[in-house]
């Protein structure tokens, strides 16, 4: 019996100081970032919900291949524009005046706000917000995911430019 319970004891100690088998997906919050990762391709995805839940970096063996311009995500915060792959809305495109049409009706923006800019509007005023809640991050054998909900109806100065009460979730 004690020699059972000692080899016992020897299989428990190398099975868990042995290295486990590398998970092909892996996922990770680290501070404001979330990054997502698939060991096998060789590809990192890094995600700032902070800022509008912009995909800020996509690397595919070791080469970045989105345009980052800047040394941080802190000098990205201070004047974020033009890289990434942001989340547009809650229209995309342009309109061609201060105002867009649903149900046979116009909704001019309030301009004063000052979310909705530019004599031609355009990709909405959603695409640097820090009002994404992360809900998840979670890889399992499958894949890796974040997924991070923004609450439309709560925020009445967008209520006011775009009166559709709604939720957004992003997988």
């Amino acid at each position: 019996m004690k020699h059972c319970a000692f080899t016992l004891v020897v299989v428990i100690s190398v099975v868990a100081s042995s290295p486990a088998s590398a998970q092909q997906y892996t996922s990770r919050r680290s501070g404001e970032i979330v990054v997502l990762q698939d060991t096998k391709n060789q590809t990192t995805v890094s995600i700032v919900p902070s800022v509008g839940n912009i995909v800020f970096s996509m690397t595919v063996k070791g080469e970045d291949i989105l345009r980052w311009p800047y040394g941080s995500v802190e000098e990205f915060k201070a004047r974020p524009a033009l890289s990434g792959i942001p989340f547009v809305g809650p229209w995309t495109n342009r309109f061609d005046e201060q105002a867009f049409y649903a149900n046979g009706k116009r909704y001019a923006f309030d301009m004063d706000l000052g979310n909705v800019r530019g004599a031609i509007p355009i990709h909405g005023f959603l695409s640097t917000t820090d009002q994404w809640q992360v809900i998840e991050v979670r890889a399992d054998g499958k894949s890796a995911w974040v997924t991070s909900k923004l609450e439309f109806f709560k925020r009445p100065m967008w209520m006011k430019q775009f009166p559709f009460a709604h939720t957004i979730e992003i997988t």
